[in-house]
């Protein structure tokens, strides 16, 4: 495996470049390509077939590329087409999920109530309560489905009535993840959300962001960025 080759990211549109970011602030030295597929976002309403041939179709791009890892920022993706990806990439490329890492993080910081905000998709495979219990059967996982929120911040409506409208109607209907000790964000997009209005009514929630984990768990050299946003597929 080229040591020089770039790292491939990719996502359903620009939440993913989150992840990016604190890649670039781990690895400074890494050649970054960045895959946006904004021509299908949001993936959350989509079936787990037309997600796995969404992902499988990018990272073919990307190892076209020359990537040497595959980073899947999404977690409706890595939900779904994870292991698919995997098959794709055996030989070829290392591959990361977002929700691996971070249901391992979470699952050993101890606390009795977790609540992930996610996307539908990804909330109905039930993906993080399956990992988070493997690592701490003990713990109570609730899940959230926040399907408004990417298509909120992909339009551009952060900080704004509209986006602490929609936060606050979600938590108003699950009144038990208000009641959580941490809270893991699922999706992205959530990250750009005001978090601030959930830590305002709930001081002892801890926020528990997917970056951090997954950026720990790459390596390389040679930083540079390169960035697709979809029209191919």
């Amino acid at each position: 495996m080229d040591r020089n080759a770039p790292i491939g990211i990719f996502d359903s549109g620009i939440g993913g470049l989150t992840v990016a970011k604190e890649i670039k602030r781990i690895l400074p030295q890494e050649s970054i390509l960045y895959f946006g597929d904004t021509k299908h976002m949001p993936y959350g309403d989509k079936s787990s077939q037309t997600v796995i041939d969404y992902s499988l179709s990018i990272t073919q791009f990307l190892l076209d590329q020359g990537c040497k890892v595959i980073v899947i920022a999404c977690n409706t993706a890595s939900a779904n087409a994870l292991e698919k990806v995997k098959e794709l990439c055996k030989g070829k490329a290392l591959v990361y999920d977002v929700i691996s890492p971070v249901a391992e993080k979470v699952a050993f910081e101890l606390n009795q109530n977790i609540g992930v905000i996610a996307t539908k998709s990804t909330v109905k495979s039930g993906v993080y309560k399956k990992k988070i219990r493997k690592f701490n059967k003990h713990l109570s996982v609730m899940e959230l489905a926040t399907p408004l929120l990417a298509p909120i911040i992909e339009e551009g409506f952060t900080k704004t009535a509209v986006s602490r409208a929609a936060i606050e109607a979600y938590l108003n209907h699950a009144k038990s993840c208000l009641r959580t000790e941490s809270k893991h964000w699922g999706n992205c997009h959530q990250v750009y959300c005001e978090i601030w209005g959930l830590q305002e009514k709930n001081p002892e929630v801890q926020q528990t962001f997917k970056c951090n984990g997954t950026c720990h768990s790459t390596s390389g050299s040679n930083y540079r960025r390169r960035f697709y946003q979809n029209s191919r597929f």
